[in-house]
């Protein structure tokens, strides 16, 4: 499947996607991938890109999304002493955690574990600027424009944190894919409140915007 260079709306890009990582099964579970934020056969590796971000060896404070796709940069953010806010599924909550023991980081970073190993935090008791704002992503293009799977969830994420000023213009936006997800130029189907992404890891290297 070839994609098409120019699109009439943001839920053609998207479609496009979920069925050219179906066919040449780059998507791996949670399946189908089709209205997910999908991930990839090489998730391992982009997550490890992360380790190579002065800007991560810095950082004292993650936010990620609950995407299952960001599972190993959560456990990435854990093994390395960091301190990280994970919103739950639908933006019901926020849990915070932090000092989580090594042997149990990986089942601290699932939705099960994180409500038993974290700590449930109302946004106006973190006082704390975030460092690094991980989110998924099904479609990004050359710019920094980012698709997710169209519910809204991301932007809405990024824009409670920076109202309670948790996030703010020294927070990198990062996120993580596949190389099939990258294409040219969307710019024209974004709107001013869409969020950019400063950073892409996928399995072979690092996009700066």
């Amino acid at each position: 499947m070839v994609l098409k260079v120019t699109w009439e709306t943001k839920q053609e890009i998207r479609g496009q996607i979920w069925e050219k990582m179906t066919e040449e099964e780059i998507a791996q579970f949670p399946l189908p991938c089709y209205g997910r934020i999908p991930n990839f056969v090489g998730v391992e590796e982009a997550s490890q890109m992360i380790l190579k971000l002065a800007e991560f060896r810095k950082a004292r404070f993650i936010f990620s999304a609950p995407d299952y796709v960001l599972h190993h940069i959560r456990e990435l953010a854990l093994e390395n002493r960091k301190d990280l806010l994970i919103a739950t599924p639908d933006i019901q909550e926020f849990i915070l955690l932090r000092d989580i023991p090594s042997r149990m980081v990986r089942k601290a970073v699932t939705i099960k574990g994180m409500y038993k190993f974290g700590t449930q935090v109302r946004l106006n008791q973190i006082h704390s600027p975030l460092d690094i704002f991980c989110q998924g992503t099904v479609a990004i293009d050359r710019k920094g424009n980012r698709l997710g799977k169209g519910k809204g969830y991301g932007d809405r994420e990024f824009f409670l944190l920076k109202q309670e000023g948790i996030v703010d213009n020294q927070t990198l936006v990062l996120t993580i894919v596949h190389e099939v997800q990258i294409v040219d130029n969307f710019s024209k189907l974004m709107r001013p409140q869409d969020v950019k992404v400063h950073i892409v890891l996928t399995p072979a290297e690092i996009l700066r915007f």
